[in-house]
């Protein structure tokens, strides 16, 4: 196999300089791990190397999630999003901190110094609808790692997220208020309001400490100017509770105090610490953890105020004995409600297991410690069965029975300020102790939503407060609980802090809107239909997201493509890819569907090397060009001429990246690569269009990168010469994304990893498109849509939405379903898809030839053409801007392929285990059907091998055990259980029906009939599989098929016995005596090539799947009549 290594790779970088890092899991033992894996823990890991290793080890085994592919994936995403050092291999490093510190000061005060332009707004998400159908198994709309409510004021609260900032709360956590939107600011950890004060308060961001005196609203860095020149991670900020001017800090670089309330600080310890406590009654007894040669914590006591310090030996763990064991983390809690007990949980690799290093507590102020739990013995193995069980609580099971998980990552200690017994340790779940820390409980697993005290994965922080309530900050956002932890609601609206890394939205409707996030699955708006907008859907970590121009109500994520619903209660109906894109984390590298600009159901699109077409939505596809070792990263299709292509190419993380250009298709292609620059050539490119001039084009590259001089540049002769247009005002800037206005004078957005600009060919140089944007907005996906004139920005900071930089003119673009029917009865759906205003837009379309037209002013006329042949389209748009149109010549073509013949003609055919059928939208519910086919299966078919199936649901006609016919229907086992008695045989032809009525179901076979009494409820019917189970590849049907039937009612057994024999050519044709209307589907597959089979009886055409073929029939069908005769007397 090949690995999709589109989904892990990342940006341009050799060593994270991370303001907030976060540690490498335990190395696996020697030999064990995977030279990926190995090439982690280098001192200065290269990025392109780990995933060249990464991809030649994935080639061959299976991919499996496990902690250091989650930590690459973090990794990788933080090198792609913050502020780091740019350095290639073999580049000697220079002063970094000070080159970040200069860089971080110039773009902030250039950003406030330059005229902005735009109005930028927020669109969400800020929340999710957590009872909505479709809902996530892990629902979350942000990342926040801390969450602090102020001692003074229970209303007052600030968060810190990893994307978005700094938040604030006046009302208890019901909404939220950024207080940072004028900073370079993403991460913060670290928050101490004041206990004195609410307006004051101190924060850990931009690698020091700030502080605010009007409750957020103005920031500055606190200390001398030595201080302030350091760049460290702040992992807490403590107040001493007496004295609201004495700070204590813990950080990557030291323990840290001041007594003037910031304006000058004294290291107390240097080192990396983890957090600090204060004793509940005698605050001049200070705990803190520090991580020690990054392998083992230590416990440090001070009980004269921080004048002295010693550390804990008796009883606290040193996994320093040189076994591969190490404990690198540790938090520390206090009560109270029992002074001097200290509980700590420590988290590492100890004695052959690795997450829950163990629970310890101390009963003396943090003197002594005893190991607490879990377990007859520090870490190890879990072991649900020894006394007491060794259950590890870092990992994802909520039994504990999992090893290893995300403990460097996500970890969180909390005890109850009234009940010293109770205890709340946190990693990917949550686990409850009522014992002391003798035994813990998983009260709600991360993939558990249902539950009333559900709170999402990867959890960062836990306060148990006076009040009684309980914080939880986490990956998926902010959880309160005022009820003790028996149930948590969230209190996140307002934090725009999704972090996209895919992004499309309707293309008439933006509205309808979808992204993969990260750490948040995929976040989908449909209009008003879910509370508070936006569902949290599929897994976590999506990567995908399209919408089809022509199909508002489809959309694709990196799971499926789906059906949407426009009542939160019903699940959008979901089908898989027949090749899924190669949907990715990477600028560079996350190329989007490329929708033809004509025919909205075809689309080109990338997997891994592989330049792939479908003309049927991604039921079927075809390869256009195999580029070889380079991935395909980047696709553009002229509009006005479909046979040029632009791709960008991936040769290798460090490689130089290339351009190619195709004028027929995609069957040659020239390297059209600009030569015109000679440093960072592995930098990856982003590529536009003119829809009017396939040979002019633009390229941004979009990367980290030196050379400031060439970054955007244009080709007015298809790539074989460039003109930089770079300008000045891009420096400094990392670029993501670049898109083209349609109707402006050569206007271009750009996003960068910060903000957006605009710059047509009147400017001098590119504008500052970024009012009411936050100073620091990754834009990962700049999308137009030009019926609102406005322009949408999927960041780090959820999705925004502005007015155009300029308005344009209309640009004329018809587009229709496909270009080409075998059937003369279908319907074509056409669709506008010209860059048009709605206010004032207008319509009026031109069909010549056609025999019915819905709405020739309509934006989406339906057309039907009644005899064969070839028809040229006309479309004239306007709106208040001008008018536009576009004639296409012999753009639509109807053959005749669709009449039902009298004969058996050619059957289906499956071989293999992923060749099936799949209809069309049927689109009825009933219990009143009937399903029948001639059927000759190729040996014993698999145990519940479809038939004649539903496609999402487990209702239909299968095989059970030997061949023996079967079904399935809602209910369960109570159908699928029970025994027909009848056996299809193989390699020859069979006829098998089933007849379903309220009240029963019947079985036909060749002559034999069995009936079986049963209550069946109505189900409600849309796609089918011909084949096939559901989309199931183990229950496949092999073997070949013929004259397929599905009927809106219960056929009668002498009309089953009459029509057995016979093509159904008078049942399906109007004019016939024989017509019946119930008849709703009907496959003959006569059809002369191509993956469609028109359906006789409507327009209901399924698709060959997987390479099914067809076959000459020898099914006993023909044309004829059939008549009964009364038998009464014995004799011939």
């Amino acid at each position: 196999m090949k690995a999709n290594l589109t989904a892990c790779l990342i940006f341009l970088f050799v060593w994270p300089l991370l303001s907030q890092s976060e540690l490498l899991p335990p190395p696996p033992a020697a030999g064990e791990a995977p030279a990926w894996v190995q090439l982690l823990y280098a001192d200065e890991p290269d990025p392109g190397a780990v995933l060249d290793a990464f991809r030649d080890y994935y080639a061959s085994h299976p991919f499996v999630k496990n902690s250091y592919t989650q930590y690459l994936k973090r990794w990788l995403h933080d090198i792609d999003t913050y502020d780091y050092q740019f350095r290639e291999p073999g580049v000697a490093p220079d002063n970094l901190n000070q080159r970040r510190v200069q860089e971080r000061r110039y773009l902030n005060q250039r950003q406030q110094a330059q005229a902005r332009n735009g109005s930028w707004i927020s669109v969400g998400p800020y929340d999710w609808d957590h009872t909505a159908a479709a809902r996530s198994y892990a629902p979350g709309a942000a990342h926040v790692y801390t969450v602090e409510q102020c001692p003074q004021d229970d209303q007052v609260l600030y968060a810190g997220t990893a994307t978005t900032g700094l938040w604030k709360s006046v009302n208890g956590g019901a909404s939220w208020q950024l207080m940072t939107a004028d900073l370079m600011v993403n991460q913060v950890y670290a928050i101490e309001p004041s206990h004195s004060d609410c307006q004051t308060v101190f924060a850990g961001m931009l690698g020091s400490i700030y502080r605010s005196t009007d409750g957020g609203i103005n920031w500055s860095p606190t200390g001398d100017a030595g201080f302030q020149a350091l760049d460290f991670g702040v992992r807490d900020i403590r107040m001493h509770p007496l004295f609201a001017d004495e700070i204590w800090a813990a950080t990557e670089a030291g323990l840290w105090r001041s007594t003037d309330g910031g304006d000058t600080w004294d290291q107390l310890l240097p080192g990396f610490f983890w957090e600090i406590e204060f004793h509940p009654q005698d605050p001049n007894t200070i705990y803190t953890v520090e991580k020690v040669n990054d392998q083992y914590t230590v416990f440090h006591r001070s009980t004269d105020g921080g004048a002295n310090f010693t550390t804990a030996v008796a009883g606290w763990p040193v996994a320093n004995d040189g076994e591969n064991n190490e404990n690198k983390r540790a938090e520390i809690a206090v009560t109270p409600a029992d002074p001097d007990r200290v509980v700590a949980l420590l988290t590492g690799k100890v004695n052959g297991g690795a997450g829950l290093y163990g629970i310890y507590v101390s009963e003396d102020a943090g003197q002594t410690w005893s190991f607490s739990c879990c377990g007859p013995q520090v870490g190890g193995a879990p072991n649900l069965n020894t006394n007491p069980p060794n259950i590890n609580m870092m990992a994802w099971a909520d039994d504990g029975s999992d090893d290893g998980g995300q403990y460097y990552y996500d970890l969180a200690l909390a005890v109850s300020p009234t009940n010293p017994d109770h205890i709340f340790v946190a990693g990917v779940n949550m686990w409850v102790s009522t014992d002391g820390g003798a035994n813990f409980i998983c009260p709600a697993k991360w993939s558990q939503p249902h539950k009333a005290n559900y709170v999402h994965a990867d959890i960062h922080d836990i306060h148990y407060n006076a009040n009684g309530q309980i914080w939880i900050a986490c990956d998926g956002g902010i959880f309160r609980s005022e009820d003790g932890g028996a149930s948590f609601q969230r209190s996140i609206t307002g934090i725009t802090g999704s972090d996209f890394w895919g992004f499309g939205a309707g293309y008439w409707d933006e509205t309808v809107m979808i992204g993969g996030a990260y750490h948040n699955g995929t976040l989908l708006r449909n209009g008003d239909t879910y509370l508070n907008e936006w569902i949290c859907t599929d897994g976590g970590d999506g990567v995908g997201g399209a919408v089809n121009p022509g199909i508002n109500d489809q959309a694709y994520s990196n799971y499926n493509i789906k059906t949407l619903s426009d009542d939160r209660t019903v699940a959008p109906l979901t089908r898989p890819y027949a090749q899924e894109p190669s949907w990715t984390y990477v600028a560079g590298m996350f190329d989007q569907i490329e929708f033809a600009a004509d025919c909205y159901r075809t689309h080109y699109f990338a997997n891994g090397n592989l330049l792939m077409k479908t003309e049927d939505d991604n039921q079927t596809v075809t390869t256009i060009y195999d580029f070889g070792d380079e991935e395909v990263t980047e696709i553009e299709v002229a509009w006005s001429d479909p046979q040029v292509i632009y791709v960008a190419t991936w040769p290798g993380y460090w490689s130089e990246k290339h351009v190619y250009r195709s004028t027929n298709g995609g069957l040659n292609w020239t390297d059209i690569t600009p030569g015109v620059f000679s440093t960072n050539r592995h930098v990856p490119y982003d590529l536009e269009v003119d829809p009017h001039d396939p040979e002019l084009v633009w390229l941004a590259r979009v990367g980290r990168q030196t050379d400031d001089n060439n970054k955007i540049f244009r080709s007015t002769n298809g790539g074989d010469s460039w003109i930089n247009i770079s300008g000045e005002n891009l420096a400094g800037e990392v670029l993501t994304n670049l898109v083209h206005q349609r109707g402006t004078n050569k206007g271009l957005y750009v996003g960068t990893t910060r903000t957006v600009y605009y710059r047509n060919a009147t400017h001098e140089d590119w504008q500052l498109f970024a009012s009411g944007l936050p100073a620091s907005t990754r834009s990962r996906q700049l999308v137009i849509n030009y019926r609102s004139g406005t322009l949408l920005n999927a960041t780090n900071r959820s999705v925004w939405q502005s007015p155009l930089f300029e308005a344009s003119p209309p640009q004329a673009q018809i587009s229709v379903n496909k270009r080409y029917t075998g059937c003369a009865t279908d319907t074509l759906y056409f669709v506008d898809h010209s860059a048009v205003r709605e206010e004032g837009a207008s319509w009026n379309w031109s069909f010549p030839g056609a025999a019915w037209v819905s709405d020739s002013t309509s934006r989406t006329p339906k057309v039907v053409y009644a005899a064969p042949g070839n028809y040229d389209v006309h479309l004239e748009v306007g709106d208040n801007l001008g008018t536009d149109q576009q004639t296409l010549t012999n753009f639509i073509e109807i053959g005749n392929e669709c009449a039902p013949s009298p004969i058996a003609g050619q059957a289906f055919e499956s071989t293999t285990e992923s060749q099936h059928l799949r209809t069309g939208n049927l689109d009825f519910s009933s219990n009143t059907v009937t399903f029948t086919a001639w059927i000759k299966p190729a040996g014993a078919q698999p145990n519940y091998a479809g038939i004649i199936f539903h496609e999402t649901e487990g209702a239909g006609l299968n095989f059970r055990e030997s061949n023996e016919l079967g079904y399935h229907w809602l209910g369960g086992n109570v159908h699928w259980n029970w025994s027909s008695g009848l056996f299809v045989p193989t390699g020859t032809w069979s006829f098998v029906a089933m007849v379903v009525a309220p009240t029963g179901v019947t079985f036909y076979l060749n002559d034999e009939m069995v009936y079986r009494e049963i209550e069946l409820e109505p189900v409600d019917w849309n796609y089918f599989r011909i084949g096939r189970y559901k989309d199931w590849s183990s229950r496949n049907f092999i073997g070949e098929m013929d004259e397929v039937t599905i009927w809106n009612r219960s056929l009668t057994r002498d009309e089953i016995r009459d029509w057995r024999h016979l093509t159904r050519v008078g049942q399906v044709t109007p004019e016939s005596p024989a017509y019946d209307p119930d008849l709703l589907l009907y496959y003959q597959f006569n059809e002369s090539g191509g993956t469609t089979v028109y359906g006789q009886s409507s327009q209901t055409h399924g698709t060959l799947l997987g390479g099914a073929v067809r076959t000459l029939s020898s099914a006993p069908v023909g044309p004829g009549s059939s008549s009964r005769m009364v038998i009464d007397e014995p004799g011939l």
